[in-house]
């Protein structure tokens, strides 16, 4: 079995990069660019992000599993098997994050408007401004960062729980 930390790190990491690197990269496009390779990008930490995400739980899983007959108690206030598990609520707390908050607020809009631009309808007839489209991806950009810091806390549990 892989290392929790190390997965949920890598996990926090991965998805961290999309907003760090790609934004940077699609703030720098023109209009009609931006939108197409934004669900470019969407779609390929759609189907990579989830086994990582999977795959991160498992591990954690197993750990508390492995741990749950561990006296130990951190600070007072939780053993390792409670500190696993809350690792891989916090990873697996991406998909719910993602599905309501961040498809209506801002995924489905940006995709929309992808949509529209692969099939050749130009920037100006999109039906949104370009100043609305750019604040839409900063937004996206703060969003992301969540589902990143939420790994990045399943890391921080699981690297707490290793240690105890």
């Amino acid at each position: 079995m892989e290392d929790p930390i190390a997965k949920a790190a890598q996990v926090g990491g991965y998805i961290g990069c999309f907003g760090y690197a790609g934004v940077a990269i699609l703030s720098e496009a023109p209009l009609d660019t931006l939108v197409k390779q934004f669900s470019r990008m969407y779609n390929i930490g759609k189907t990579s992000s989830p086994p990582l995400a999977v795959a991160t739980t498992l591990c954690n899983g197993f750990s508390a599993y492995q741990s749950r007959s561990k006296d130990a108690v951190i600070g007072g206030l939780a053993s390792p098997f409670v500190l696993y598990v809350a690792a891989a609520i916090s990873v697996m707390a991406i998909v719910p994050f993602t599905l309501l908050y961040m498809e209506p607020a801002v995924n489905r809009k940006l995709l929309g408007l992808g949509s529209h631009a692969s099939r050749g309808v130009k920037a100006e007839h999109l039906g949104a401004s370009e100043e609305d489209v750019r604040k839409l991806l900063i937004r996206w950009k703060g969003l992301n960062f969540v589902r990143a810091a939420l790994a990045g806390l399943g890391a921080l549990l699981a690297a707490v729980a290793t240690v105890a």
